[in-house]
């Protein structure tokens, strides 16, 4: 395609005719200003069209500057005439000789001079009316008022705003018969942009593999997307910033936007714009607000009775990125493929353009032809699979196309001091392409939980699909395949990730105090600090919570569900209305900001723990909630070690208080608990796995509390419950609180550093 930008260019001759006596001018007679509009009558076809409006003047506001004014300096006359310049192509302005002398100074009357022999001459057309003038603004403040025009119409435009340089000279003559003359020439720009697209063919058919497919050009339709509705009176001098909402997009049916014209011998049906598209400048070089056009071409499989609409983006300017004030964007284009059947995958063409600067902004060659147009498109280039093993992608092409620049990987959690990372997989899959044109893959999941390889983390595939012979044809697509039950690895944002534990506390409180808080460990262990919380205690303690998404039980005894009660349960004591733990007086909940009622100080109100009845461990057995896992549920990290030898680590009252009001990274308390029976052997399977998938969360020998009692974990693995509510040995036992994601979501608090209530009402 080749493209033009066209300069439309008002010329005024300027006439300032005076009487013939100079001693009226002494005597305040008045000198008419004659503006005579060069080629606006006499030629207006061919630099603007009539019909739009293009070369209409309503209002012309003329300022007048001393001759070495510069464009901060204020003017020394000003009027406003109201004309019609379409018609009469003259404006008659009168001047007073005191408005002579105040632009030329005063008049010699005996060698019958001015002192001054030139001024400068500012013009705007069509200014609007709601801008308020006070008659001796300068040229850059004029320049730099804000115009806005309604461009989102199918109707011509009432008028356009235009002005002249600013520096324009008028030059005084005095004529022997003691006449004057004021004489210049001055030219008039377009504020705004005009762009229009012509069809000069639509081939009737076009055969894609077996099939075939018929046009409809009729009922074609065409939009125009960032067009721009504000703008200064002269972008150039004054660039206007654009926001957001002086965006447009605009939709023209063809039917109505567009008229059919017919060539001589009538073989020859050519689509032209009936009112074309304007906007005011815009700059797309480093935004992705592209001024670009939508053509809209309805066709017809050959086995079939209704049209389906075709997409065509044609960029309007790829070459500067911009659009230019008083510029002509004329496209003229042959359809001649099929485009795609998506609107956001339109077909681009992108053509070569050729910039020429001419006065007149009307007929030119300017055409682009698509019969042997290459491109290549695909329907969409990012996918996300949750349980899906195979994936078809449908594409279009003009020419042969090979796949490249393959990258396998899976997400790998088992790292001990850094998140999830990504690693290359060399698992067996399936990439290809059909004959069909559609990109084929394939890879299997093995989501069987008791499988030693079970896929516990996504895979992530990532290529590039191109033209065999030309790599500029080229499209990147990525895909993420997540299997029925996967993790996540989240590093507490506190860690200094430089192996040092010394001073590193995780953003973690319990009950309002953090592991900072060396006083309060010895003398709160058991009460408000319910087990203390030391930190990362050794350098091969995780920093990482986890978040765990089940979608599937497949090879497990287990149900997904919600394993909270239904009740608020704020003492957290057992059915038998009792603490259990060492103190003889309830726990008080510590004074905080909550998030659900504003209260800047307040204890715990919306608790709902883990659904278990405490009466006696057979009761525990059979609980609904122990062969339940949350959907989705985040686990604390190591920041979560607390004392065990205390009396609160012996028995479930003082874990399940902890849990009550333990925050971590963000994460507030109140809405964290113990993980049942199912969630606490769910993460230790992985754990244990050879290879684990998991880092050591839990030890082999040891015992740690859930919502169900006590786990000990065997040399196979394995999990020995014992459903109690107490224990009797020296030492107590640790536990991992779990926070559940699938109710709460993923968001943090602001303000890590600070204790908060995320409670609330279910």
């Amino acid at each position: 395609m080749r493209y033009f930008i066209y300069i439309l260019c008002f010329s005024f001759i300027v006439l300032f005719a005076s009487c013939d006596n100079r001693d009226d001018l002494q005597n305040r007679g008045n000198v008419h200003l004659n503006v005579m509009c060069k080629n606006l009558t006499s030629r207006a076809t061919a630099n603007g069209v009539d019909a739009y409006n293009e070369n209409k003047i309503n209002r012309l506001d003329c300022f007048i500057y001393t001759a070495d004014a510069g464009f901060d300096d204020e003017a020394v006359f000003y009027v406003r005439e109201i004309v019609d310049i379409n018609t009469t192509g003259i404006v008659s302005v009168d001047f007073t000789s005191d408005d002579l002398e105040d632009i030329f100074g005063k008049f010699d009357e005996i060698n019958r001079t001015y002192p001054r022999s030139q001024c400068l001459i500012y013009l705007i057309a069509n200014l609007p009316n709601n801008i308020v003038l006070s008659g001796n603004e300068t040229v850059n403040e004029l320049k730099s008022k804000t115009i806005e025009a309604n461009f989102l119409t199918l109707d011509a435009q009432s008028e356009f705003v235009m002005d002249s340089k600013g520096d324009d000279v008028v030059t005084l003559v005095v004529n022997d018969d003691n006449s004057c003359d004021l004489t210049a020439n001055v030219i008039l720009y377009r504020a705004a942009s005009k762009v229009a697209l012509n069809i000069t063919s639509v081939v009737n058919q076009v055969t894609v593999g077996e099939d075939t497919y018929y046009s409809q050009p009729k009922s074609m339709r065409v939009y125009m997307h960032c067009g721009v509705s504000k703008s200064n009176v002269d972008n150039n001098i004054s660039p206007y910033t654009i926001a957001e909402n002086d965006y447009f997009d605009f939709s023209a049916d063809f039917s109505v936007g567009y008229k059919t014209l017919y060539s001589s011998n009538n073989e020859i049906i050519v689509y032209e714009q009936n009112i074309p598209f304007y906007s005011y400048p815009t700059d797309w070089n480093n935004s992705d607000k592209e001024v670009y056009l939508t053509l809209v071409v309805p066709w017809r499989k050959n086995n079939e009775s209704e049209y389906r609409s075709c997409y065509y983006q044609i960029p309007v300017n790829s070459f500067g990125k911009n659009l230019l004030r008083n510029s002509f964007y004329k496209i003229n284009l042959s359809v001649g493929i099929l485009g795609s059947f998506e609107m956001n995958t339109a077909v681009t063409v992108n053509p070569s353009y050729t910039i020429l600067d001419i006065e007149d902004w009307n007929e030119v060659d300017n055409s682009v032809v698509m019969q042997n147009y290459r491109y290549l498109m695909v329907k969409e280039t990012d996918h996300t699979l949750h349980n899906i093993e195979e994936l078809i992608i449908p594409y279009v092409t003009s020419n042969e196309c090979e796949i490249v620049d393959i990258k396998f990987e899976k997400y790998d959690v088992s790292g001990v001091d850094a998140g999830g990372v990504w690693r290359s997989s060399t698992k067996s899959y399936t990439l290809m392409l059909d004959e069909n044109n559609n990109i084929y893959f394939y890879n299997s999941l093995d989501n069987y939980y008791a499988s030693k390889t079970f896929d516990f983390t996504p895979y992530r595939l990532s290529f590039a699909i191109h033209h065999k012979d030309n790599d500029n044809y080229r499209e990147e697509i990525s895909i993420l395949q997540y299997p029925a039950i996967y993790a996540d690895a989240f590093t507490n944002s506190d860690y200094n990730n430089g192996g040092s534990i010394n001073g590193n506390y995780g953003y973690m409180f319990v009950n309002g105090y953090t592991s900072s808080s060396n006083e309060r460990h010895n003398n709160l262990v058991n009460q408000d600090f319910f087990c203390s919380a030391p930190g990362l205690t050794n350098d091969g303690a995780s920093p990482n919570m986890y978040v765990f998404t089940i979608t599937s039980i497949q090879g497990l005894d287990y149900v997904i569900g919600d394993p909270r009660t239904n009740e608020i349960d704020t003492e957290l004591r057992d059915a038998k209305r009792k603490y259990r733990n060492a103190s003889t007086t309830a726990t008080a909940w510590q004074q905080a900001p909550a998030l659900y009622d504003g209260a800047k100080n307040r204890g715990l109100r919306y608790y709902y723990p883990t659904d278990v009845d405490y009466t006696s461990g057979t009761t525990m057995q059979n609980s609904r909630t122990r062969n339940m896992v949350a959907p989705k549920f985040r686990i604390a990290s190591a920041y979560a070690v607390l004392h065990t030898n205390v009396d609160a680590a012996k028995n479930i009252d003082g874990l399940r208080k902890r849990c009550a009001s333990y925050q971590e990274d963000g994460y507030p308390a109140g809405r964290w608990r113990l993980p049942t029976e199912a969630e606490f052997k769910f993460i230790l399977s992985q754990v244990n796995k050879d290879p684990a998938t998991l880092p050591q969360m839990y030890i082999q020998g040891y015992s740690y509390w859930c919502a169900h009692g006590v786990g000990t974990v065997q040399s196979d693995g394995s999990v020995s419950m014992n459903y109690t509510t107490k224990v009797t040995t020296s030492d107590g036992h640790s536990a991992r609180c779990v926070y559940d994601e699938w109710y709460w979501g993923s968001e943090q608090i602001d303000s890590k550093n600070v204790f908060t209530w995320g409670d609330m009402p279910r």
